[in-house]
C-alpha cells in the first residue's frame, strides 16, 4: 500500500480523478484548465482509496452510538 496513490485507479494528490455530477469518474482533456460545470475532484476515503473508486456508498447515519435518532433523521 502506498499512501496517496489510489489502489484501484492510481490517481494521486497531484493528479486526482474528475467526477461527474453523479459521482462517476470521467476522462477530461489533460489540457483543460477548469472543471466542467457540476464536476468535482475525488477525495481520499482511505489512505489508498479515492472517492471515485468506492463501489458502494456508505448509508446515511440515522442513529447515534446509543441508538438515538440524529437530528433530521425521519
Amino acid at each position: 500500500m502506498i499512501a496517496g496513490v489510489c489502489r484501484v485507479c492510481g490517481c494521486t494528490d497531484s493528479r486526482p480523478c474528475v467526477l461527474d455530477p453523479e459521482g462517476e469518474p470521467v476522462a477530461i482533456d489533460d489540457g483543460a484548465l477548469t472543471l466542467p460545470l457540476g464536476h468535482s475532484l475525488c477525495s481520499w476515503i482511505e489512505p489508498d482509496l479515492c472517492s471515485g473508486c468506492v463501489a458502494d456508498q456508505a448509508p446515511a447515519l440515522l442513529y447515534d452510538a446509543d441508538g438515538k435518532p440524529l437530528r433530521g433523521a425521519p
